[in-house]
């Protein structure tokens, strides 16, 4: 990116430079005045039609730099996009399981499950659905 930048700057001041140059050889080659004779016109017409071409490139050049600058920050924006995609996933994968490890680890003496010999064993097969689950839902949404 940073060579982007240093090429897009040398572009602009290239731009700066060519841009007034293509203004004074179009007044030279259409000016009339005795200090420019006519064999130095078919030389003006050619200085102007490098000017022309050369501005024409520069600007394709910038228009080219726009184009990489655009393509550089699309794909870091989606590598950053699929980053957060799973970073989503995880928390909507734990968040249940946060809520329900987050019940049954208040110290309330009236809970369903809780004194019950297969109470744990239950809780943990319920998490373990949940996250199926939800993952399985996830790859039928094509989201993993």
């Amino acid at each position: 990116m940073q060579q982007l930048y240093t090429l897009k700057r040398a572009v602009i001041f290239l731009r700066k430079s060519i841009f007034p140059l293509r203004d004074v050889v179009s007044t030279l080659r259409n000016i009339d005045s005795d200090l420019i004779l006519e064999t130095t016109q078919p030389y003006l017409r050619d200085l102007h039609d490098h000017v022309v071409q050369l501005s024409d490139r520069i600007e394709t050049g910038r228009d080219l730099l726009s184009g990489l600058q655009d393509v550089y920050l699309s794909t870091l924006s989606n590598r950053t996009n699929t980053v957060m995609k799973i970073v989503a996933v995880f928390s909507s994968v734990f968040l249940p399981l946060t809520f329900i490890t987050g019940v049954f680890g208040m110290n309330f003496e009236f809970m369903p499950l809780i004194h019950r010999q297969w109470g744990f064993a239950i809780s943990v097969v319920s998490m373990l659905v949940i996250v199926f689950g939800m993952l399985g839902y996830f790859r039928y949404k094509r989201w993993i």
